[in-house]
C-alpha cells in the first residue's frame, strides 16, 4: 500500500487522482497510455465521471467504479484506492488530516 501524507500540492481529489495515476504508470510499467486498451492491457486509467455510484451513508464521499478498484474521493481531497475484496491500494489523506475509511 502507498500512503501519501505531504509534498503533493492541494488540489482538487478528481485531477490529484488523474495525475498520480499517470505518473506510477509511467514510472513503474512499460504499458503506453492508449486509453481505449483500458480492458485489456493491465495499465490504470483515471476513473471516469459518469461511473460514480453513491455511498449509501456517506454523502461526503465520492465513489469511482473502476474495472477493478473502487476509488474513493472525500469533501476535504482525501483519496482510497482499494481493490475489490476490500483491500487498499493506495491512500492519501485529504486537507483535514483524515483519510477515507
Amino acid at each position: 500500500m502507498v500512503v501519501v501524507t505531504t509534498g503533493l500540492p492541494i488540489m482538487c481529489a478528481y485531477a490529484l487522482l488523474s495525475r498520480i495515476l499517470n505518473e506510477v504508470e509511467y514510472e513503474f510499467t512499460q504499458v503506453p497510455y492508449e486509453s481505449a486498451k483500458w480492458q485489456t492491457d493491465g495499465r490504470l486509467y483515471r476513473p471516469q465521471k459518469d461511473s460514480k455510484p453513491s455511498v449509501p451513508g456517506r454523502p461526503s464521499l465520492i465513489r469511482y467504479r473502476n474495472s477493478s478498484h473502487n476509488t474513493f474521493s472525500s469533501d476535504a481531497d482525501a483519496i482510497r484506492i482499494g481493490t475489490l475484496d476490500g483491500s487498499c491500494a493506495f491512500s492519501k489523506l485529504g486537507s483535514n488530516g483524515q483519510a477515507v475509511e
